[in-house]
């Protein structure tokens, strides 16, 4: 004959570890997704706008970029212009130039 115990906890203790290895209810579990879907998609909006803004970040130092290099060739074309009206008014003093004449079309444009 076989007999069926069934194991009625005799003090708290006892309880807890059956409720501890007894699967969660549906509710808890429920509840736990829940929180971990909650959590997930607050790190993705975090990940989100840290890449929106080290997206622009990289667009601003791209026109930064851009900018200082134009305002290099630019002090690089002045120093030219200023070396070429130097050497224009030089031979203006002196007749014996013909560099007006040679150098008066890159001076017109």
């Amino acid at each position: 004959m076989s007999s069926a115990r069934h194991h009625a906890p005799g003090n708290p203790e006892e309880a807890q570890i059956l409720e501890a290895d007894s699967p969660p209810e549906p509710e808890a579990r429920l509840e736990a997704l829940q929180q971990e879907n909650a959590e997930l998609r607050e790190q993705l909006k975090r990940a989100a706008a840290d890449y929106e803004n080290y997206r622009r970040r990289l667009q601003e130092d791209a026109e930064r970029r851009k900018e200082m290099a134009a305002e290099e060739i630019i002090c690089e074309l002045l120093e030219v212009l200023d070396h070429l009206e130097m050497a224009l008014a030089a031979a203006n003093a002196s007749a014996k130039c013909d560099l007006p004449t040679a150098i008066g079309p890159v001076m017109a444009t």
